[in-house]
């Protein structure tokens, strides 16, 4: 309820802009289900990254193959922007299937009673849990697209089956930021543009702080277009200059990234995540 409050009362920003260029526009209460349908979308994703799903997720909540939006379909991360439906897909949906088989023919030597079929494919990879929170969503004035940010308290579980016969288990706090376009498609909201980043998580203790790194390659401490860790589903990166990404770092001064959407009514008059 407050959250439909929220979007509802957030509707004076949009008036002012509405009663200025004097153009129809969906109603308050069109704008709170279309803002509740992205929440939705945002976190189907949640749930299917959850359990590896990649290529199901495109399949349900991303623009379709060969439509109308493509080839304009993008995936930024710190390791770059991925341009076009086919190049996404390929690194996040076919690249994290090789990646599940080759983990489950890992397990099947350190348990030879887990069989390396297809109906087991998934067994001994990743375990991911992102709650989206914070969001922040506007909705185009013409109905058609709607922008969102999210922080996102995540973890990460990965095990390791050694030689020995041995299973060992690593497990990492993943915070990450979300920025998406959403774009409806056949009647139905899906993902267009998606920035992905990671924020600096939680240690134990403390580590030093590799101001070198930072000097030549940013906050971020990743060149562009450096190849991803293995394990993530990723196979390369970047097909165009990385935008102006920033991460938190003590050297730097603090700013909102992604930047918060604006009201606006049709998205060529707004900018793009």
């Amino acid at each position: 309820m407050c959250f439909v409050c929220l979007i509802i009362g957030s509707t004076g920003s949009w008036s002012a802009v509405q009663g200025k260029e004097q153009r129809p526009t969906i109603s308050a209460g069109e704008r709170a289900e279309i803002a509740w349908q992205v929440q939705n979308v945002m976190s189907k994703h949640a749930y299917y990254k959850q359990v590896n799903l990649h290529c199901e997720e495109m399949a349900d909540i991303w623009v379709k193959e060969n439509g109308l939006y493509d080839k304009t379909a993008t995936w930024t991360s710190k390791y770059g922007v991925e341009i076009g439906l086919a190049q996404i897909k390929l690194n996040y949906c076919t690249a994290c299937e090789d990646d599940k088989k080759k983990k489950l023919e890992e397990v099947s030597k350190t348990y030879p009673a887990i069989k390396n079929s297809s109906e087991n494919i998934g067994i001994g990879y990743m375990y991911f849990m992102h709650t989206n929170l914070t969001p922040v969503i506007e909705v185009a004035g013409d109905g058609k697209t709607a922008k969102g940010i999210w922080y996102s308290i995540g973890l990460s579980v990965t095990p390791n089956f050694e030689a020995n016969g041995k299973t060992t288990i690593r497990s990492n706090w993943q915070p990450e930021k979300y920025a998406v376009d959403f774009v409806k498609e056949d009647g139905e909201w899906k993902i267009w543009h998606f920035i992905n980043l990671f924020e600096p998580g939680p240690t134990e203790g403390t580590q030093e702080f590799n101001m070198e790194m930072v000097k030549a390659h940013g906050t971020l401490g990743v060149v562009p277009g450096e190849q991803a860790p293995t394990g993530m589903g990723i196979v390369h990166y970047v097909t165009k200059e990385l935008p102006g990404l920033y991460s938190w770092s003590p050297t730097t001064v603090p700013q909102i990234f992604p930047k918060f959407p604006e009201p606006y009514y049709t998205f060529s008059e707004t900018f793009s995540y």
